[in-house]
């Protein structure tokens, strides 16, 4: 009984949120820290999305709601218009408001993390580390190729409501991309 009068608690104010938040200019979000290496004969990526949290995204994340931050990783050729591969991945946050804990999951791993505070979310949630984008099976001899990575939230459906909330307000709707440079079967030790 009290986890559903919690529950209404949350999606009442939640709800009433949505309807002042569209309102607050959101952010433009962007990956920094931005690492393409080599290691053997694989690509792998590290980088961090900066300037993705707002003080009413950050209520979002306190309030026991699931987020959902999706990655998209595309390989095309140089004059491509179309992915070679296609690779996507996700992390999950929710607090659990009895244990007053961040639970993240990062399916690229496929571990989690407890997160204490909001500090250590805004650390975590956003920042892939080492990640295996592609092997060189994945190229062929002669062509060039660049890497491309887009971060997107889903959007969120507040209990007892059936509507549905879209994140991508605290980004200004805008998908945060970065692209490698050029490269070719050259840049990995054979």
């Amino acid at each position: 009984m009290f986890e559903s009068i919690l529950d209404k608690l949350i999606s009442s104010v939640i709800a009433i949120g949505s309807l002042i938040f569209p309102f607050v200019s959101g952010t433009d979000a962007v990956f920094e820290n931005v690492d393409f290496f080599i290691d053997e004969n694989k690509m792998y990526f590290s980088g961090q999305l900066a300037n993705c949290y707002t003080k009413e995204f950050d209520e979002i994340l306190k309030s026991g709601q699931g987020v959902k931050l999706n990655f998209k990783i595309e390989l095309f050729s140089e004059k491509g218009t179309e992915p070679k591969l296609k690779q996507n991945f996700y992390h999950k946050l929710r607090y659990n408001l009895i244990d007053k804990k961040f639970v993240l999951y990062i399916s690229e791993k496929e571990t989690s993390l407890q997160l204490r505070t909001i500090n250590d979310v805004h650390l975590e949630f956003a920042r892939i580390d080492r990640h295996q984008i592609l092997n060189t099976s994945n190229l062929k001899e002669g062509k060039k190729y660049y890497v491309r990575i887009t971060a997107y939230m889903d959007k969120i459906t507040f209990y007892e409501l059936s509507e549905n909330f879209d994140l991508m307000l605290y980004w200004n709707n805008n998908q945060p991309v970065t692209e490698s440079n050029l490269f070719d079967l050259s840049l990995f030790a054979l």
